[in-house]
C-alpha cells in the first residue's frame, strides 16, 4: 500500500541536495533518483525513487506546534500509517548521523507477497515533526542497502551538524534492517526481543509531565504501588485529556494516555517494574526499553534526554 501511494515524477536536477527552507532540512539524493512531492492535508510529503525502482525515501513534514513529541509520533505513525499485517521489528532511541535524537522503528511489509523493509527515523525538532522512511525489498537488502544507508546518513536539520557529501566507496557498517538509518541507537538493557505487534513505548513520552529531585535511597516497595495520575510537566503544558501509570503489586505496570484532539485515540503500554532504591525502572514488555523515574514521597518524574521533566501524583 505504501509503495502504491509513491507518485514519483522525474525531475531533473544539478544538484543532489534536496531542502525546504519552511520545514529547514536537507538530504542529499542521487540526481537520476525520481523526485516529487504532495500534500497530505496539512503533512508535506517528498518521495524520491531510484532509477530501478527496488529502493525509495519518503519525507513527511508537519507543523507539531508544540504539543507532539517523538514518541507521540511514532506511535501516532504506527497505528494510523502502517499497513495492516505489518510486522514490528523493533522501535528504539536513535540518533543519526548528524546528531539529530530521535527514534528508529524498523517494519517488514508484505506487498502483494513480496516482503518490504522498512527503517523508518521520527523526530520533532523546533515543533517540526519529522518522518523519514527508507523503503528497500528484503531481497534487494544487500544490493541496495548501502546506497540507502549513505542517503539516510545525509538528512540534516537546521541546527545539527552539517552533513559530509556522500562517500561512494562501501564502508564497514552493520547489514540487513538495522543499519540502514546509520547513527546511533540506544538499548538500556542487552534483551534484544523486539515488539512485533504492539505500538511504541513512550520512552521520552511528551504528551505529559514537571519535575522533582531527590528523596530517600531507601524506597519501600510496596509503598510504590498504586495508581499514579499526570501532575505536570517543566514546561507547563498538559497536552492529554488523561495520563496515568498503574503500578501495580505484582511487578507488572499499565500506562495509559489520551492526547488532547486526538479523537478516539489511546496509546499506552505495558510492562515489568523494578525499585532500587529511589529509582523506579518500567521495562516495556518484549522491548530492550526501560523508563526510569526518580521517586520522592508520592510522587514520580522522569527526565527525557532533551530536559523536559514529567512529573505524576500517587492517586
Amino acid at each position: 500500500m505504501l509503495l502504491m501511494m509513491f507518485v514519483f515524477i522525474s525531475n531533473k536536477t544539478y544538484s543532489q541536495w534536496q531542502q525546504d527552507s519552511k520545514y529547514k532540512f536537507k538530504i542529499n539524493i542521487p540526481a537520476d533518483w525520481s523526485k516529487s512531492s504532495s500534500m497530505d492535508g496539512t503533512d508535506k510529503i517528498y518521495d524520491y525513487y531510484s532509477v530501478d525502482q527496488n529502493a525509495a525515501i519518503q519525507i513527511r513534514v508537519f507543523e507539531a506546534d508544540g504539543g507532539v513529541t517523538t514518541d507521540m509520533l511514532a506511535q501516532i505513525y504506527e497505528k494510523n500509517y502502517l499497513p495492516a499485517g505489518t510486522q514490528k521489528q523493533g522501535l528504539e532511541n536513535h540518533t543519526s548521523k548528524n546528531g539529530i535524537p530521535g527514534k528508529h522503528g524498523a517494519y517488514i511489509i508484505d506487498y502483494n507477497g513480496t516482503k518490504v523493509a522498512m527503517n523508518t527515523f521520527f523526530t520533532v525538532q523546533n515543533d517540526i515533526g519529522y518522518v523519514l522512511n527508507a523503503i528497500i525489498p528484503t531481497s534487494m537488502l544487500e544490493q541496495k542497502g548501502e546506497e540507502i544507508r549513505q542517503i539516510t546518513k545525509s538528512f540534516i536539520i537546521d541546527g545539527f551538524e552539517k552533513a559530509v557529501v556522500i562517500a561512494r566507496e562501501p564502508e564497514k557498517s552493520k547489514k540487513g534492517l538495522s543499519g540502514l538509518l546509520g547513527g546511533t541507537s540506544n538499548s538500556n538493557n542487552n534483551n534484544n526481543q523486539q515488539n512485533n505487534s504492539g505500538f511504541g513505548s513512550s520512552t521520552s513520552s511528551g504528551i505529559s509531565s514537571g519535575g522533582i529531585s531527590g528523596g530517600s535511597n531507601n524506597i519501600n516497595r510496596d509503598d510504590v504501588v498504586g495508581r499514579y495520575n499526570f501532575s505536570h510537566r517543566s514546561d507547563g503544558k498538559n497536552m492529554t485529556n488523561y495520563h496515568y501509570i498503574l503500578i501495580n503489586e505484582n511487578g507488572t505496570y499499565v500506562e495509559k494516555y489520551q492526547p488532547k484532539n486526538s479523537g478516539d485515540y489511546v496509546g499506552g503500554h505495558d510492562g515489568k517494574w523494578k525499585l532500587n532504591g529511589n529509582v523506579l525502572t518500567l521495562h516495556l514488555n518484549n522491548s530492550s526499553v526501560v523508563d526510569t523515574y526518580k521517586v520522592k514521597e508520592n510522587f514520580i518524574s522522569r527526565t527525557t534526554d532533551s530536559g523536559l521533566v514529567f512529573t505524576f501524583k500517587k492517586k
